[in-house]
Order: structure tokens, then sequence, then C-alpha cells
């Protein structure tokens, strides 16, 4: 419990003041979000290993579920070790009905899937639109980023990975 309420202030701290949008070439920002179960997730741990995508989503977007299948679409053109999913849900939803939206991943996929219901981390990234996609290279630079429904079926996300 000690450990989330850290989480929470340091979070805060961090983007406090920050509602940027970034861009292709920006540093991508390491962040900390709590998954369906609540466990903190320190993505910077992810940074510097391979290629992340940060997809945005929502329960309330059809396309966002479309964004989603896109992805494992890509997923399965690429070793299983090629490249880091990381989802952001940007719903104040219950975990369960959150947990429902991404049945469209396999279990076998293990990325985060992070809840951002007051829009903290999606703020950190200029985030106004979901679905979201942001590529971000091996060095942590963001290469691709794609807002509303041009992440679905979209050759560019594709490209970037």
């Amino acid at each position: 419990m000690k450990r989330r309420i850290l989480a929470k202030v340091l979070l805060f701290l961090m983007i406090a003041g920050t509602a940027h949008a970034v861009a292709v070439g920006d540093k991508a920002e390491p962040f900390i979000g709590n998954n369906t179960t609540g466990s903190t997730i320190w993505v910077k741990r992810f940074f510097g290993k391979k290629p992340i995508i940060l997809s945005f989503d929502s329960t309330y977007s059809t396309a966002a579920f479309e964004g989603l299948r896109e992805i494992e679409r890509i997923r399965g053109l690429f070793p299983a070790d090629a490249f880091q999913v990381i989802s952001i849900n940007v719903d104040a939803n219950s975990p369960g009905r959150i947990n429902n939206f991404y049945a469209v991943v396999p279990p076998d996929a293990k990325y985060p899937i992070l809840i951002d219901d007051h829009w903290t981390i999606a703020r950190l990234y200029g985030i106004e639109s979901v679905p979201t996609h942001i590529v971000i290279d091996r060095n942590g630079v963001i290469r691709y980023i794609s807002n509303g429904t041009a992440g679905t079926a979209d050759a560019g996300l594709e490209d970037a990975v």
C-alpha cells in the first residue's frame, strides 16, 4: 500500500504542469502505472531494451478495439520478443470491464495493461483521443504517432515497428 501511494506521488511530481503533445523525434518520458490488479508497473524497465508500442485505449471506442486487433496482427509478423506492447486504458471502468475489452489479446502476449482513469499518463504524452499508438525505438526516441482511428489498419504502425 505504501509503495502504491509513493508511486502515485512520484508520478504526480513527474508530470505536474506537463501537458504538451509529444512529437516524432522527442525523447519518450518513462512513467509509472497500475495494472488491473492494482500492481505498480515501472515502465522505465522496458526502455532501452527493444522497441515499444504505447497503445492508448478506451473500452468505449470501437476504433480502439480494432487498434488492438491490428497490434495483434502486427505481433504475429515478428518474433515474440521483437517489441514490447504497453496498453494504457483511459477509462474509469471496473477492472472486469477493462479485462473483457482486452480479451482480444492472447494470454501469451504478456504485456502490461495499465489503468489511466485520470489521464495522467495520457497528459504526459499529450493524448487527446483514442486510440493513439506511439512507437518508441530502443534508444527511447519516439518514431511514430497515430491519433484516433488512423491507428487502425494503419500500415504506418507496422512500418514503424
